[in-house]
């Protein structure tokens, strides 16, 4: 309650991590609540740049609001719209956080209802979004500029599809990342291959690494 620290997974903390914002960067979070990842950028920022924390649900955007003011950050501003629309908008960021909304897949092991869930159905549409979602980063970012996606689903198609998409549809480059320790991206998935770099994206199992599962990848804006 004093702000002294947010618990979050320890694959939770990795996407941030990768993004390494400094405190000259102006950084978007484009999907924010309930601010985790948010609050660890602002320390990783100390507490200076600038980051916009974009939220679409009015209901998280109060978590939002509420963990940023609890831990003491400065240098955030929330937007609650979908980060869609920041498209009709001159922005440019230095680095941008997709931790793009999922199926949920990664947190079977401590919420066995995600089993059943989700539909194809369902499924389809969670990655036409994330497809969106990338394509929307692209084009906010700068030349040169770093975008980390994530999600905490294991499923392909929300993972090494959309980075997939990223790299040869978008013309992005993955950028491989030795700090964790990690699996590797797979390399095909239903008889369809992906790009070679695509593997070099991270891969995090309940029972490899003993915490939730998490597909992360950092990309580079060429």
């Amino acid at each position: 309650m004093k702000g002294y620290y947010h618990i979050q997974s320890k694959s939770s903390m990795i996407p941030p991590l990768m993004l390494a914002p400094s405190e000259n960067d102006v950084v978007l979070d484009m999907a924010a609540a309930p601010g985790g990842k948010t609050t660890e950028m602002a320390q990783l920022m100390s507490n200076r740049g600038l980051i916009m924390a974009v939220e679409r649900s009015r209901c998280r955007t109060k978590s939002l609001q509420s963990n940023i003011n609890r831990l003491g950050v400065l240098n955030t501003v929330i937007v609650r719209t979908d980060s869609v629309n920041l498209r009709k908008m001159n922005f440019n960021f230095d680095k941008i956080l997709l931790d793009a909304p999922c199926s949920g897949e990664g947190i079977m092991y401590k919420d066995p209802s995600r089993k059943q869930k989700t539909s194809p159905a369902d499924l389809k549409q969670f990655a036409l979004n994330q497809l969106k979602l990338i394509e929307t980063a692209f084009n906010l970012l700068k030349d040169g500029g770093r975008l980390v996606y994530s999600t905490c689903s294991i499923g392909p198609e929300e993972d090494e599809f959309i980075i997939n998409y990223a790299v040869t549809e978008l013309g992005m480059k993955v950028i491989k990342n030795v700090s964790f320790n990690y699996s590797n991206g797979i390399k095909e998935f239903n008889g369809i291959s992906f790009e070679e770099s695509v593997s070099q994206c991270i891969r995090i199992y309940p029972h490899i690494h003993n915490t939730e599962g998490f597909f992360i990848c950092q990309l580079e804006k060429e």
